[in-house]
């Protein structure tokens, strides 16, 4: 089965001893005792993997960390600029020009507006006998999607794409359990009681509040893929694996949860709280955060490997079977097995998927879309940051002085509105000579006048342009509205180049995970609103007018449907093209020419008004539909009595209600 996440708020299993370790049973039967042969075989495995694996992805993060620093506000001081602000707070020391986290928002506002949106995740069925199912299914996977906030894990592994070259995601299967008050007749009247639906006390029964997918977004300096293969081939590696941070009362209560899926958690008790593959790392990486609090030794973290494996089972010891199978290990403090399953799941894919947009195909390890530019932030950055040194070195007031004709100590504190007093031989004999600004040279002037040309290298290799951005320049030749434009659109397009491309990668495979796992592993019957799809589905199917049904019963097996996935384009650019939807929608309400005529009796009229709607941006144009199944009422007058009552504006001519839209 796959892994099951939990929020118990249970105890833990009573089966524990406190004065030993717990004497566990095994799935299958299998010897997974810390210290037997099958237990260092799994061990030496997984870890042999995790290091060559490390050997590659570790090579980056030098350069992850340079990026990081880009991003952030919070600079570092060294101690000569620590000493000019301890002096005066009020003078800036180096600054980073917030040009590549500029760049990253617009990006990440451009995925936003391309991939969430209502549902997430849309499917259509085969054939006719799926319809309905599908469109159930693709409400079922819309709730997972909002009780789970799939849209924050999804925001995740789009922004570590941008960053660090690629965003790795897992998904698991979560069953949540809570007590929930049930009220319970009693006594003799119990049965009368029932009858009447009086009640009666009120007892705790543990139910099932959350069944579905919930998406994990992996850290990318945890992530442990197949070197072998390109790092967007996830599913043709041997293995793909990840680390994660827990702790012990958490992973107690995991084992707990788990029905023994999970297991020798106690002997992870007196964990050192290190991993010889991530420590380090994590140190370098926190380095950006100030005044980071020292880890208690109570909370200290436990490092887990979990690892997909493509293994033969009879040449692990795992079982009988010659051919490869897909199996979890889960690895604590790497040297105690916590889970060794196979995995069950009906699509037979790692459950993993991997998003990296600017991959060449090629590489285990791609570059990012932000490190393109890096060299150009870093410049910038300097300009700027010599600059400020230089003035505030000028900005000190440096002096020659006579020492024998000036008193110094009114020339190291003058003070405004105070004197300097010449020395009583030199009185009399005038102050030339006595004191004199030491010259100063601004050899950074043009700096700043420079920092531009390097914005817009940034803005060229990032393709987050100034109209992309919403930044209109003034100054130059004037455009027009056609050339604005047209160049908004170029723009756009190298911005949809990259989205679209991180949907193949990882949204198709991640949408069809979903819906698979959803067939397989859900247990409740519920209902969904009947909205969308659903509700044209059933209109059209089922008689049903729309917005008559508000929502749907389903149970399991309704699910048990051939689907296609029908992945969002990446694409953005419908709004530009409003102006001519309007266009077309006037000439097909014209029905002025016989071609006009001729699209009215073979379009949809009605959706072909709601589909220019949506284009203009309207969110719920489908509320504004009819709610009844009563027909338009067709009245036949006179040509005589036509003209009569258009002239007293009882009827508008189609072409006028046209120019109106």
């Amino acid at each position: 089965m796959p892994p099951i996440i939990t929020n118990p708020d249970s105890v833990l299993d009573t089966r524990y001893s406190s004065n030993e370790l717990a004497r566990y049973r095994y799935p299958g039967d299998l010897d997974l005792r810390p210290g037997s042969e099958l237990h260092k075989k799994i061990v030496n495995e997984v870890m042999i993997r995790a290091r060559e694996s490390r050997n590659v992805t570790q090579s980056r993060e030098s350069q992850w960390n340079l990026l990081e620093h880009s991003l952030t506000a919070y600079v570092p001081k060294s101690e000569k600029e620590r000493l000019v602000q301890e002096k005066d707070s009020r003078k800036p020391v180096s600054v980073v020009v917030p040009v590549t986290y500029a760049a990253l928002d617009t990006l990440m506002t451009y995925w936003v507006g391309a991939f969430l949106k209502e549902p997430l995740f849309p499917y259509r069925g085969v054939g006719p006998e799926d319809m309905i199912g599908a469109a159930v299914l693709e409400q079922v996977i819309a709730t997972q999607a909002r009780r789970a906030k799939m849209g924050l894990d999804l925001y995740t592994m789009w922004r570590d794409a941008l960053v660090y070259g690629f965003g790795a995601m897992t998904l698991q299967w979560e069953v949540t359990k809570a007590l929930r008050p049930v009220a319970k007749p009693r006594g003799v009247l119990s049965t009368l009681g029932s009858w009447l639906n009086l009640g009666g006390k009120e007892e705790a029964v543990e139910t099932v509040v959350f069944e579905g997918n919930r998406l994990a977004p992996i850290d990318p300096y945890m992530l442990l893929p197949d070197p072998n293969v390109p790092i967007t081939a996830v599913q043709r590696g041997e293995y793909v694996g990840w680390g994660v941070k827990e702790n012990y009362p958490g992973l107690l209560s995991q084992e707990v949860q788990s029905d023994g899926a999970m297991f020798n958690v106690k002997y992870l008790k007196d964990a050192s709280g290190s991993s010889s593959l991530w420590t380090a790392s994590m140190q370098a990486r926190d380095r950006f955060t100030p005044d980071r609090p020292t880890t208690h030794l109570t909370s200290r973290p436990i490092y887990v490997i979990y690892m997909y494996i493509n293994l033969i089972p009879a040449e692990w010891g795992l079982g009988e079977l010659e051919r490869p199978q897909k199996w979890l290990f889960g690895i604590g403090e790497e040297s105690i097995v916590l889970r060794a399953e196979p995995c069950t799941n009906y699509h037979g894919m790692f459950p993993a998927v991997i998003c990296a947009p600017d991959s060449d195909g090629h590489s285990a390890m791609p570059t990012s879309k932000l490190e393109v530019s890096y060299g150009l932030q870093m410049t910038v950055d300097w300009l700027l940051s010599s600059h400020i040194t230089n003035v505030r070195k000028a900005l000190n007031d440096m002096f020659i002085v006579d020492p024998l004709r000036i008193n110094m100590e009114d020339a190291r504190n003058p003070g405004p509105g105070r004197f300097i007093r010449l020395r009583e031989g030199a009185w009399g004999t005038g102050v030339e000579g006595a004191i004199k600004q030491f010259p100063v040279s601004d050899v950074t002037q043009q700096h700043i006048a420079n920092i531009p040309l390097l914005l817009d290298l940034i803005q060229r290799s990032t393709g987050v342009v100034d109209i992309v951005q919403g930044i209109m320049r003034s100054g130059g030749e004037r455009r027009s509205a056609e050339e604005a434009r047209g160049a908004r659109l170029s723009a756009l397009s190298r911005l949809e180049r990259m989205s679209r491309l991180g949907s193949m990668q990882a949204h198709w495979d991640l949408q069809y995970m979903l819906a698979s796992q959803t067939q397989q592993y859900i247990s409740e019957s519920g209902r969904v609103n009947a909205v969308g799809q659903l509700a044209e589905v059933l209109e059209k199917e089922r008689s049903k007018p729309r917005g008559s049904v508000r929502s749907w019963p389903f149970s399991p097996t309704d699910l048990l449907v051939d689907y296609d996935i029908m992945p969002a384009d990446g694409g953005v650019l419908g709004g530009e093209f409003a102006d001519t939807w309007v266009q077309l929608l006037q000439t097909v309400l014209s029905g002025q020419t016989p071609a006009a005529a001729e699209l009215q009796q073979r379009l949809d009229v009605t959706r072909l008004f709601l589909h220019a709607a949506r284009i203009m941006g309207a969110k719920n144009i489908e509320d504004f539909l009819r709610t009844t199944d009563t027909p338009m009422q067709m009245q036949v007058v006179p040509n005589e009595q036509a003209g009569n009552m258009a002239a007293s504006g009882e009827l508008v001519p189609m072409e006028q209600m046209a120019n109106e839209y």
